[in-house]
């Protein structure tokens, strides 16, 4: 009888060391004897490590061994370590009784399975004394199972440069791991929130760069004392930096490429960076102007939209207008205007504080919850469009001036879904007008800018006469009206002429007015006069949605290119013909606009002033026949100076007419575009 030994090693470990090695293209690697068959005898086998004849580890790393697992490799079941690379297969059920594993490293082997990916291996979850799982580059698709969470051993999880997906577990908040390495996902990367992260107290070094991470960074991971490298580098992460991760005394912090705003704090850490954000300052301990921190509320309360993030750039949200803001003349928030911006979240009662804001537009988004109550405070608020979200009543009582639209609101169904603003209380003036202002059509091409009932044109072309009488046939009788020429070019001289004349329209339409309120000023729509002047200038509606953002507004932005020279000349209308010489009277014109519609009503010039500026612009053009009573009784064949004259001493006695039934004929057709009666709301 022949017995055979297998010395001090298990014979069944034996026989799955020598079916790896038959498994392998380069064996010759590993240099074990060609007939040994006792790894763990005193001529123990390179890279095999053993306890009580059992083999516990095998350490091959870098040895760039290429080739399969065998099948049979999960019954070394007192395996604890086991770190192997660049291998190209492995069986499904090759960690099932690994339950004595410690520590298990596969990592560099980009070549595993690489057809389709392996996912993460669920027999783990019985490896109850596994301490540290490296599976860093080893072709590992999926997402990261709850269990991770749960295994009270480990402590140390390097899943770099796989293509696992989705976001970090929950369970992972009461794990004890200390080193979490999830960085460099392809096809994708992780998403979510790194909420959870603040709950592992037991973390020394966490590394999350190059996903898609989202969100905000938790406000209470000061709570991570232990914590020594934080790397969150290109991922998605926004809001404003916690002072509990400044304060963190770290050896090394990364915060760039993500979208960071707010102020730059100054950090405890030894080395940071955090550069391509979207910080309002540049330098750390810098704070941001007020206005930036109420929109910055904002951006937190509709969970900081990236359209919004990568466009609200810097510390003036008026230098060049933010995206969806408008800014008045004193280069304060005036319009917030995002529709149909797929913002989601609730309304930051700070918006409050934009005690300029005229209109808040937001109809076609996602948002909910309450109005805040303090909205009441924004005083000049004329406008609160929150159409087609999730809103819910009760709406604050806001005062009279204020029109809040509700429509399409499945909670306000059975409640007013309009509050409109009424006639008898308008709000304060404070900003430019709304589209619902009083203007005649852009100017044509031709000398005659404006319509002919507006207008007296030069007789010098066959259609002036046809035009005059139509005049004689709206308005009162009358003869047709020649003008002297001038060395000027028509269609400035024409335009000076409508200006004038539509600011006595103006006083005309106003004295109808008082036939209500008794009494009339010439101030009272000056605003609206300098929005007309502008359009004038411009060829331009006072609004215009079609228009690119920087100009759909005039009024404000004329304000801003109204003293350039190079920017004004481009802005006229064409059909103005300007010239070097004419560019004097153009800019005198276009500083009257923004006199009259300086931000405070108290700034703003009365139309007597107005009505001056032009008439010395304008007195060359004064007819040369017979007199032509215009409106009201004036005599329009007068010297404009000597109307202006008559027209100061009746303001500057607070003229009140008792009658205006006779004066009916004299005041003329309306001009297309004209309002059936202009008052103040319509300048508004």
């Amino acid at each position: 009888m022949i017995t055979m030994c297998y010395g001090e090693t298990n014979p069944n470990d034996v026989k799955i060391l020598n079916d790896f090695k038959k498994g392998l293209k380069n064996p010759e690697l590993l240099k074990w004897p060609d007939k040994g068959d006792d790894p763990c005898g005193s001529a123990s086998w390179n890279y095999v490590y053993c306890s009580k004849g059992r083999v516990t580890q095998i350490q091959a790393k870098n040895l760039g061994l290429i080739g399969s697992l065998p099948s049979n490799f999960n019954q070394l079941s007192e395996l604890q370590n086991l770190d192997y690379n660049e291998f190209d297969g492995i069986p499904l059920d090759f960690f099932n009784g690994l339950t004595n594993i410690q520590v298990l490293s596969l990592e560099e082997n980009p070549l595993l399975n690489a057809t389709n990916g392996w996912s993460f291996p669920m027999d783990l979850k019985n490896s109850a004394q596994l301490t540290t799982l490296s599976l860093a580059s080893c072709n590992l698709v999926g997402t990261l199972p709850d269990f991770l969470g749960t295994l009270s051993s480990l402590s140390e999880l390097r899943l770099s440069g796989n293509r696992i997906s989705g976001e970090i577990p929950v369970s992972f908040g009461q794990s004890s791991i200390q080193v979490l390495w999830l960085n460099d996902q392809q096809g994708g990367g992780m998403t979510g929130s790194i909420d959870v992260i603040a709950s592992m107290t037991f973390l020394r070094q966490v590394w999350l760069h190059g996903n898609k991470f989202t969100g905000t960074i938790p406000s209470n991971i000061g709570n991570l004392t232990s914590l020594q490298d934080l790397i969150l580098n290109s991922n998605q992460l926004v809001g404003l930096i916690p002072n509990s991760l400044a304060n963190l005394e770290l050896k090394t912090l990364d915060l760039n490429n993500n979208m960071f705003v707010g102020p730059i704090p100054k950090f405890k850490a030894a080395k940071v960076s955090y550069d391509s954000n979207f910080f309002c300052q540049t330098k750390p301990g810098l704070e941001c102007a007020s206005d930036v921190n109420v929109l910055l509320d904002f951006l937190h309360n509709v969970n900081y939209p990236s359209n919004l993030i990568t466009k609200w750039v810097g510390n003036d949200p008026c230098e060049q207008p933010w995206f969806g803001l408008r800014c008045n003349n004193a280069k304060e928030v005036s319009m917030i205007a995002l529709p149909n911006q797929k913002l989601s979240g609730t309304l930051s009662p700070s918006l409050a504080k934009l005690v300029s804001l005229l209109q808040i537009k937001l109809a076609g988004n996602n948002l909910n919850g309450k109005v805040p109550s303090n909205f009441t405070e924004l005083k000049s608020l004329t406008l609160l469009d929150l159409s087609n979200n999730n809103f819910e009543p009760p709406l604050p009582n806001f005062h009279d001036g204020v029109k809040v639209i509700t429509d399409g609101n499945p909670l306000f169904v059975n409640q007013p879904r309009t509050s409109p603003v009424p006639i008898s209380s308008p709000p304060p003036l404070r900003d430019p007008p709304s589209p619902h202002i009083v203007s005649p059509p852009p100017l044509p091409s031709s000398p005659s800018p404006l319509p002919s009932s507006v207008i007296p044109h030069p007789s010098s072309q066959s259609s002036s006469s046809n035009q005059s009488r139509n005049v004689e046939s709206k308005a009162q009788p009358s003869n047709s009206h020649r003008f002297k020429t001038v060395p000027i070019v028509s269609g400035v001289a024409a335009a000076f002429v409508a200006l004038l004349v539509i600011g006595l329209l103006i006083c005309c339409c106003l004295k109808k007015k008082q036939k209500v309120m008794g009494k009339i000023t010439t101030k009272v729509d000056v605003f609206s006069y300098g929005v007309v002047l502008m359009e004038l200038l411009t060829g331009l509606m006072a609004l215009d949605e079609n228009r690119p953002e920087e100009n759909r507004y005039l009024a404000e932005w004329f304000w801003q290119i109204k003293s350039d020279k190079e920017k004004l000349m481009a802005a006229i209308d064409p059909a103005l013909e300007v010239t070097e010489e004419t560019f004097e009277s153009i800019s005198t014109v276009a500083e009257l606009a923004g006199h009259c519609t300086a931000r405070e009503a108290n700034h703003r010039p009365d139309m007597g002033h107005a009505v001056k500026v032009l008439s010395e612009l304008v007195e060359k053009w004064r007819p040369v026949d017979e007199e032509f009573d215009y409106s009201g009784g004036v005599d329009f064949g007068q010297p404009l100076p000597q109307l202006l004259k008559i027209w100061k001493e009746a303001d500057s006695k607070d003229v009140s007419y008792t009658s205006l039934e006779n004066s009916k004929g004299s005041i003329p057709t309306k001009p297309s575009g004209f309002a059936e009666s202009f008052n103040s709301n319509d300048g508004r």
